[in-house]
């Protein structure tokens, strides 16, 4: 003997359709939260610096380096301007140095066996916790931030 559910075959749509509905509330959030991040790291690289003086050639310009532990001072903006946020999936979003343009980000973040660590995107990611913890409060979303060194 079979019982009939009355309204069960909508209840099944309305359930399949959640996740759609939910990545499409989603994405805004942390496209929003990834675009905070960039603005931090480009402010920060955009603001003065600290150490000392310089001249470089081809073109000849001068201007003053980062110090050790600051973010690194613009000198081309080549960094400032392939620093991108990169929306992977509905759930999923990259902020950084996307594909192999600029890559002495990761030895300037990181630092090298030369360099001193001039950190920018992880003290951007920090300064943008408040309005990351506000956001996702106010959306209603429970997130997992993960940063990948690559």
């Amino acid at each position: 003997m079979a019982e009939i559910i009355e309204g069960m075959s909508s209840l099944l749509r309305k359930m399949a359709a959640i996740p759609a509905k939910a990545d499409k509330a989603i994405a805004p959030v942390l496209e929003s939260i990834a675009q905070t991040i960039r603005n931090n790291a480009v402010t920060s690289i955009q603001a003065g610096a600290s150490g000392a003086p310089y001249t470089r050639y081809s073109p000849k310009r001068s201007g003053r380096a980062s110090a050790p532990g600051q973010p690194p001072h613009t000198d081309t903006g080549n960094l400032v301007s392939h620093i991108q946020v990169k929306t992977t999936s509905a759930r999923s979003v990259e902020v950084g140095i996307i594909g192999n343009r600029a890559p002495y980000g990761k030895w300037l973040e990181y630092g090298t066996s030369n360099i001193a660590p001039r950190p920018w995107l992880r003290p951007a990611y920090k300064k943008a916790k408040p309005i990351i913890a506000a956001k996702i409060k106010d959306a209603g979303i429970k997130l997992k931030v993960e940063i990948k060194q690559s």
